[in-house]
């Protein structure tokens, strides 16, 4: 095949391939959809006030390479005991916030 043709060749796919970018990204601007895993390698960036959701109601998910897993139900408060400790409950209860807001636990 002559040099210039393959030049050819390839500037159009790469115009077709900004075209699908652009299409996708105008068109589907709301979510996108991957059906293999992703990777992030550096920060994750939005405009998006609201943030930033991974992982669907049932979904698996994982950080820092571990393996995914569904999200694990609600810990239970601390109740009961020979010795009712304040301080370690209320850490242990901020704890559990932290988790359930961060969608680690239900």
């Amino acid at each position: 095949m002559p040099e210039d043709l393959q030049q050819q060749i390839n500037d159009l796919q790469n115009k077709l391939d900004n075209l699908n970018g652009l299409y996708f990204r105008t068109n589907f601007i709301d979510k996108v959809v991957h059906s293999n895993p992703v990777y992030f390698n550096g920060d994750v960036k939005t405009n998006n006030i609201n943030g930033i959701k991974f992982g669907a109601t049932g979904g698996k998910t994982s950080v820092n390479g571990a393996t995914p897993i569904v999200r694990a139900g609600a810990i239970t408060a601390p109740t009961g005991g020979a010795t009712i400790d304040a301080e370690a409950r209320t850490a242990i209860n901020s704890i559990r916030t932290v988790l359930t807001n961060f969608g680690l636990t239900n």
